[in-house]
């Protein structure tokens, strides 16, 4: 059983360019997401 100290350890390990590509993946998705209900609201 990993301390969650050592999980954000390993996660702070990714390199920086995956690191940036789940972060432009995760702002798309709320991006998206926000588009699809602007557009329900129409």
């Amino acid at each position: 059983m990993e301390s969650p100290t050592q999980r954000s350890q390993q996660r702070n390990n990714m390199s920086p360019a995956l690191n940036n590509l789940y972060g432009r993946l995760m702002w798309r998705r709320a991006r998206l997401s926000a588009a699809l209900k602007s557009n329900w609201v129409k």
